[in-house]
């Protein structure tokens, strides 16, 4: 009898931490990507069990060499915290990641999940890293002029492959209040050696203050395979220091009329008897 009731509350034990359980599973749309290169992350909730679940913790992290994006913000860990997941509901969550380095051929994509705050659980998703035979070259440079601002960015991509690239496009994501002379630029096809150039120019308003994020974004299709990419430029706009600037002209004003009195106390001017002793 003793035996019955414990195999009988052993059964109702495995019961009820399987009504507890949250299906999760989690994907990548590409197998493989590039320095720059974009994918989305996918990660699917279902509370397959009879109970609501007040709280459940995803928190992503990866190896080194991928990092998330949330808008113009990069991250190495990411966390969602969804509130109310209840029973038999259903959620999906999706987030971009890039590849800042392919030094290592792939990298693995941890997503932990529970209803602590620190979850233990994880699933595991590899992407392969590799540089592509298409190259691009971006840089960022902040001018000034006489009416404030402006941001130099040059972008070439270059097709080293041995096939032709489609449906190239590129453009810039600026701050709001932010002014291009172009934001845009595309190409229908990019033969093997040649390469697509240009140069954007971005006006600041006036009042524009602190790290500013400028994206370029560009993509293009190879044996219609797509692939699309973000390069990120953090560019610093600092208020001059005018009561520091009108401290330094006083200062100097005042170093100049001391050396003009001291030359002024030092001249000595000879009479004419004086002369010709």
């Amino acid at each position: 009898m003793n035996h019955k009731w414990i195999l009988i509350f052993a059964v109702l034990l495995i019961a009820s931490v399987a009504q507890a359980e949250v299906l999760v599973s989690s994907s990548v749309d590409k197998q493989s990507i590039s320095t720059d290169e974009v994918a989305m992350l996918t990660i699917r909730l279902l509370n397959d069990s009879d109970k609501n679940i007040p709280q459940f913790t995803v928190r992503v992290t990866a190896d080194d060499g991928i990092i998330f994006v949330e808008e113009t913000e990069e991250k190495t860990v990411l966390a969602k915290t969804i509130t109310g997941l209840n029973s038999g509901k259903g959620i999906e969550l999706k987030a971009k990641l890039k590849a800042v380095s392919t030094k290592n051929p792939s990298a693995n994509i941890y997503v932990y999940y529970g209803e602590t705050a620190d979850p233990k659980t994880a699933n595991v998703i590899q992407i392969e890293t590799i540089e592509l035979p298409v190259t691009v070259k971006a840089t960022a440079e902040k001018k000034s002029y006489e009416g404030g601002d402006k941001v130099i960015i040059t972008f070439k991509l270059t097709n080293f492959s041995k096939e032709n690239i489609y449906q190239i496009n590129a453009g810039i994501i600026i701050p709001n209040g932010f002014e291009a002379n172009e934001v845009t630029i595309s190409a229908e096809i990019i033969k093997p050696n040649e390469s697509l150039e240009k140069t954007f120019e971005v006006i600041s308003p006036l009042d524009t203050r602190g790290t500013q994020t400028i994206t370029l974004s560009y993509g293009y299709f190879d044996s219609n395979t797509p692939h699309y990419f973000e390069k990120t430029f953090q560019v610093d706009f600092q208020k001059p220091n005018y009561d520091f600037l009108v401290l330094i002209g006083f200062i100097v004003l005042a170093i100049a009329v001391y050396i003009f009195i001291k030359k002024d106390k030092k001249t000595e001017i000879k009479g004419t008897e004086e002369k010709k002793k």
